[in-house]
């Protein structure tokens, strides 16, 4: 398993696959192979476990299981990219932590890679939708990496529901850009631009609106405006009628609570 450290080199591009998404963790590693993985790319899968806790009813110390699991549900998922897709076996790390996802994304990542993380958010249990909500919420509301969150498998058809969740008060990252033009122009698609804002906020000019119609000069889009206490929030009122294939956020968020 690979070691995260805090090494201060000079950027390198990765992918990070969150697999603490039960079948969505295939889901995002066929998109990122497929639409963000470049041949100078890491590509890291995170996978977290704890101990459940049930207050003092729970005394067994299950970490050691449950950390074996983990790293074996890994290892399958490795052997399926390199089975899959054309990658060298050493681009691909493993990462294993006893621990709460947003805290791991928060402190131990390596900061010589610049990450897209993407995390496919489908799963077989029902029961499991509130948890994995309120993961993603978190995640949403803390991660300063642009975010690729994929409901379903994103199958490469023709006129895919894409969002782009930006702030406009933040210049868009050259990489964020040049992933969805990209995506845009392989599949054809339209993108739905949403500026989430604070309710409290100054209004959005024209000089903002200027800047993300020139990034988007040549593939087809809209805009629209939501004011919202969190961005998280404001992108659950909005999707609620609005299905996504593919929703990405800019990383230049500012940080909220969840």
């Amino acid at each position: 398993m690979e070691r995260i450290g805090n090494n201060l080199a000079k950027k390198q591009p990765a992918i990070l696959i969150l697999a603490d998404f039960s079948d969505g963790s295939w889901h995002a590693i066929d998109f990122a192979m497929r639409f963000l993985y470049t041949p100078e790319s890491t590509l890291f899968i995170l996978q977290t476990f704890q101990n459940p806790n049930f207050g003092q009813l729970m005394v067994r110390n299950i970490i050691p299981r449950l950390k074996k699991i983990t790293k074996y549900e890994l290892n399958v998922l490795r052997t399926k990219v390199l089975r899959h897709f054309k990658i060298k076996a050493k681009q691909i790390k493993l990462l294993s932590f006893n621990g709460e996802l947003v805290s791991i994304l928060q402190n131990k990542l390596n900061l010589k890679y610049t990450y897209d993380i993407v995390i496919g958010t489908n799963s077989s249990f029902a029961d499991s939708n509130t948890m994995q909500n309120l993961y993603v919420t978190k995640i949403i509301n803390y991660s300063n990496s642009p975010l690729f969150i994929l409901p379903q498998m994103f199958e490469q058809k023709e006129g895919k529901k894409i969002l782009l969740v930006a702030n406009p008060f933040k210049r868009l990252s050259l990489q964020v850009k040049d992933r969805i033009l990209s995506i845009c122009e392989k599949t054809n698609s339209e993108l739905d631009i949403l500026f989430v804002i604070e309710k409290d906020s100054q209004e959005i000019g024209k000089e903002e609106k200027a800047f993300f119609e020139k990034c988007f000069e040549g593939i087809k889009y809209t805009i629209n405006y939501t004011k919202n206490t969190s961005v998280s929030k404001g992108i659950k009122n909005y999707v609620k009628n609005n299905y996504k294939d593919l929703i990405i956020i800019e990383k230049n968020q500012p940080e909220e609570n969840p």
